[in-house]
């Protein structure tokens, strides 16, 4: 074809040739587009990226930009829609993320469309997922390209933020006889979380246990020695981005502070409660989710959030109701006896006073408990 593209199509510039019809352009709109196109529609097994990738790199010399579009639009999206909206996590043995990242060069951030269909799968399949279970990370970690900032920092705080909350929430820590697997099982999570929203499930869970201890330990005239590597092994645990992080590193700063002033002969100084968390919680999941398993909700992309979250409620026998209630111009529904709002992709319940993110097994334990 790079030779009938020679002989067919002029010298004149691109400008013109996109005004005018050249034999070139009658040729691909007669035979070489509709072919692309049945090609990927009815031929192609769209798990093997390879195979799609190569066929367009084959083309892109001769294939003007506004034709590959056409394809891209026409064929290529709607299969690769199709095949994710087939794709099961429990039982595909294929990766999802072998056949579908790769197309990342040729979709730029059209790929984020592809993640919007994947979510509701996704969101029914983290429903009764633990943090011990290191799968969901070995899921979403090489997936994180097909979702933008946003729509990523949104499923972490629907499906995973909630429940690594919970688990550092009943985190131990006991200098005699540690326990760690909790704490590792939050922190692998460390590369893919934004710090933004991983340091407050510490500011929060973990440091104020941690600086409970240290300071009951200083006063009672230990060895410092094991105090001293009591807070190095632990300050290890910490990945040095979120060592170096500001936050976490005025933390430690502070312990150092506190042993110091002990050795120093000083007065042991009362904790300082602002020096270990913020007074406001900012987008810190603080509802704690369930273990329990509960009912399970087919999630359609045909639905609205707020659509599946009535769906969820008629599925336990639970009332979905307006109220004439507003917050911050969105609407109260009452979900069984819980007042909710349901802002975009996210669940809001009160705590404190507060509105905050909620997990769907955190509304359905608090819904069942009233």
């Amino acid at each position: 074809m790079s030779a009938w593209y020679s002989l067919l199509s002029d010298e004149q510039d691109e400008e013109d040739r996109r005004r005018r019809i050249t034999p070139w352009t009658r040729l691909l709109a007669d035979v070489v587009l509709p072919r692309l196109t049945d090609w990927f529609n009815r031929e192609w097994n769209a798990r093997d990226a390879a195979a799609g990738l190569n066929l367009i790199a084959a083309w892109e010399d001769v294939l003007p930009l506004e034709a590959r579009e056409l394809v891209v639009e026409n064929a290529l999206l709607p299969r690769l829609r199709r095949e994710v909206e087939r794709w099961n996590p429990t039982k595909d043995p294929q990766p999802l993320s072998q056949w579908l990242v790769p197309w990342r060069v040729v979709l730029g951030p059209r790929l984020h469309e592809l993640g919007a269909v994947l979510k509701p799968t996704l969101l029914s399949a983290l429903t009764a997922w633990h943090p011990a279970d290191q799968s969901a990370l070995a899921l979403l970690r090489p997936l994180r390209p097909v979702w933008g900032q946003h729509d990523w920092e949104a499923l972490l705080l629907r499906t995973i933020l909630p429940k690594l909350s919970h688990t550092m929430h009943e985190f131990i820590i006991n200098p005699q006889q540690q326990v760690i697997d909790g704490f590792q099982w939050v922190i692998s999570w460390h590369d893919l979380v934004p710090h933004h929203l991983f340091i407050p499930i510490f500011e929060f869970e973990f440091f104020p246990k941690w600086f409970n201890v240290l300071h009951l330990w200083l006063s009672t005239a230990p060895n410092y020695e094991e105090v001293m590597r009591w807070y190095l092994n632990w300050k290890k645990m910490f990945p040095e981005q979120l060592q170096s992080h500001e936050r976490v590193r005025d933390k430690f700063n502070y312990a150092l502070e506190l042993m110091n002033a002990v050795l120093s002969n000083s007065p042991l100084p009362s904790l300082d409660m602002a020096r270990i968390q913020p007074p406001v919680p900012i987008q810190a999941p603080q509802l704690e989710p369930v273990t329990a398993p509960v009912k399970r909700v087919p999630l359609s992309e045909a639905l609205t959030f707020r659509e599946m979250i009535e769906r969820l409620a008629d599925d336990n026998g639970l009332g979905f109701v307006p109220t004439k209630k507003q917050h911050d111009g969105k609407p109260i529904y009452m979900f069984g006896t819980v007042p909710i709002i349901v802002d975009k992709d996210l669940i809001l319940t009160q705590v404190g006073g507060q509105w905050r993110p909620s997990s769907i097994e955190s509304l359905l334990k608090q819904s069942q408990a009233q």
